[in-house]
């Protein structure tokens, strides 16, 4: 085998690992379904631990850092998650305690976010309830952030914490 030809084939096989590898990335495209995280999938359930008021006129209740917050003062630099309703009502209405079941769960890399611009979203929803008005959750960053990544399950809890736990099914 000449020196050539050595080179060649290190430089051939060389190639085929690095084209290995790169087919193993795991980039959702926008609106494809797909598990949040290990932790966090379609079948699992979030609790609601306490009721939750939503205020007159609006369609969704925000939550960061463990608390109720209102769109306007959403922090940049933490991650929230938008409690979605069917529809905006003229009265305040409290969400009390329950269980929703994550029926699907969508990635979606050029959402529109509640302080402009485009952020990746992931969108749960839940399981249809006829006497429910709660349709499903999205959570991400705020805006234009330094961290153009999808939350993770653990950003997630830490987001929802003293309002939702996370039952994970079996």
């Amino acid at each position: 085998m000449t020196r050539y030809t050595l080179i060649l084939t290190r430089f051939t096989f060389l190639m085929l690992a690095i084209t290995a590898i790169a087919s193993c990335t795991n980039k959702k495209a926008p609106d494809e379904a797909g598990p949040i995280s290990p932790d966090i999938s379609q079948g699992d359930t979030l609790v609601l631990l306490k009721p939750v008021e939503v205020p007159s006129g609006s369609n969704a209740v925000y939550f960061q850092q463990g608390q109720v917050v209102e769109e306007n003062a959403i922090d940049m630099d933490a991650p929230y998650c938008r409690l979605e309703l069917a529809g905006a009502v003229g009265t305040m209405r409290t969400i009390q305690p329950q269980r929703f079941g994550i029926k699907n769960d969508m990635y979606n890399d050029q959402a529109a976010g509640p302080t402009g611009g485009q952020v990746p979203l992931v969108y749960l929803s839940f399981n249809a309830k006829q006497d429910s008005e709660v349709k499903g959750m999205a959570c991400g960053w705020p805006g234009e952030s330094a961290n153009p990544n999808f939350v993770s399950a653990e950003q997630i809890g830490t987001t929802l914490t003293g309002y939702f736990s996370i039952e994970v099914s079996e």
